[in-house]
């Protein structure tokens, strides 16, 4: 009964039309075209991909392969390396190569290819001129640097920040200052105080040459709490911006836009890092200081970038081994004032993944939580990367060395250790294209 109702409205409806449309002596007349749809907005973070071919670029007479530089760098690595570190380093390499449990259970994804669509890129994306520098900047990333950062940070225990402050944490602060300076960075701290004791964070700012006046933070914290070497939390997060940081140092890249490396301290005790730096600094905006003089000392924010616990994910219950689902989560929060900006600055991380990272995909979720990211998402498009879903995952007991002793380095293998450098890689590809990066080498002196 309800079909036979439901045809015989159908049919007095569609008559009627006809009947309307014989009245106004248009009856084998075409309708009126509808009204055109409004365009859709811009996205604000948009990734175009329009191919064009790039020829590779010939090596000059003499100047060192990719592979030689790799070779040397290994090296001066390894001799920064105490004796009993170059030989965990030397069993860790022999257990990889016989199949262990360091070795990686992820397949590689092939490089893409300018021109070429489907080359290694997830759905057939094409790789782009642009797309195709930025693929070189991202495979200056050291993975073997990345882990030595790591080591670094050990050093200095947990980095406690809360009070009585852990012996560790000013000379990390320290430590850190002198390493982005290595690099080549100015660098400048946020001093304040935390229950009354004077409490300090170091930032670095590579500074954009064609709008200087707005630039991308990328942020991570340096405190830890639990005993051990915070090497997860937030080691990991700290050695990300850290190794991006000295990419970018190069004389050679440049960015239209500024990009500033934040390392946060007091995270664990409430974000009170991150938090004194918005108090201070957020005021100061895109206001060129001196005037007319070009420079300006905190850049109009567009969005700011957090890196907390990337190494872990072996599913929940934990087991011993890697998941084999394993991915770089991004996460922005549903409910803040800039959580469209932020869905669409995902977006853009999710595409950076899939056309830079090497092995783990990315997801990308809404509920982002408990992370320094906090005292921006109000202000600014804000993101968080992790190794797990900080509601749904990490706050139902999928890490287990969260806040532990066993947060030190021996905990985490290789293939933990190449899911955060995966993370460095959706990061590094993400802010070099946003911030439109260019290389430019400088001619080679007779």
């Amino acid at each position: 009964m309800r079909t036979s109702h439901t045809f015989s409205t159908i049919v007095t409806l569609l008559a009627a039309g006809a009947t309307g449309a014989l009245a106004q002596g248009r009856g084998n007349a075409r309708p009126a075209p509808a009204p055109a749809a409004p365009a859709a907005p811009a996205m604000a973070f948009a990734f175009a991909q329009t191919c064009a071919p790039l020829a590779a670029a010939a090596r000059q007479a003499g100047q060192p392969s990719a592979q030689q530089l790799a070779a040397a760098r290994r090296d001066s690595i390894r001799a920064a390396m105490t004796p009993e570190q170059r030989r965990d380093d030397s069993l860790q390499a022999a257990n990889r190569a016989a199949g262990g449990s360091g070795a990686d259970n992820v397949s590689s994804r092939a490089l893409a290819v300018a021109g070429q669509p489907g080359n290694g890129v997830l759905g057939g994306v094409c790789l782009t001129a642009q797309d195709s520098i930025v693929q070189q900047v991202v495979a200056r990333l050291d993975f073997d640097n990345f882990k030595n950062i790591l080591r670094g940070l050990g050093q200095f225990g947990d980095r406690w920040a809360g009070n009585p402050v852990g012996p560790g944490n000013a000379p990390a602060v320290d430590w850190i200052d002198a390493q982005l300076k290595s690099y080549g960075y100015v660098t400048e701290r946020i001093k304040y105080s935390f229950e009354g004791q004077p409490r300090e964070e170091v930032y670095a700012t590579k500074v954009g040459t064609k709008t200087p006046q707005e630039m991308y933070m990328i942020g991570g914290h340096m405190d830890g709490r639990g005993g051990g070497g915070a090497i997860n939390d937030d080691g990991s997060g700290t050695a990300l911006v850290m190794e991006i940081a000295r990419v970018m140092a190069s004389p050679d890249i440049q960015t239209d836009r500024t990009i500033r490396f934040a390392l946060w301290n007091n995270e664990e005790t409430g974000l009170n890092g991150a938090r004194a730096y918005v108090e201070q600094r957020q005021l100061l905006q895109g206001i060129e200081a001196p005037a007319k003089s070009g420079k300006y000392p905190e850049p109009k924010w567009l969005a700011m970038i957090n890196h907390d616990m990337l190494l872990w994910d072996h599913g929940n219950p934990p087991m011993v081994m890697q998941s084999l689902s394993a991915d770089v989560n991004v996460e922005y929060q549903l409910n803040s004032k800039f959580a469209s900006e932020s869905a669409q600055l995902g977006l853009a991380f999710i595409n950076a993944n899939r056309l830079f990272a090497t092995n783990y995909p990315a997801q990308l979720s809404n509920a982002m939580s408990n992370t320094d990211t906090g005292a921006f998402q109000d202000l600014v498009a804000s993101l968080s990367l992790r190794d797990g879903r900080r509601l749904y995952e990490m706050g139902r007991g999928s890490s287990p060395t969260y806040h532990q002793p066993t947060d030190i380095f021996p905990t985490f293998t290789d293939q933990d250790y190449r899911l955060g450098f995966n993370a460095i890689q959706t990061t590094l590809g993400a802010v070099a294209k946003l911030t439109e990066v260019k290389i430019t080498p400088k001619a080679m002196t007779p």
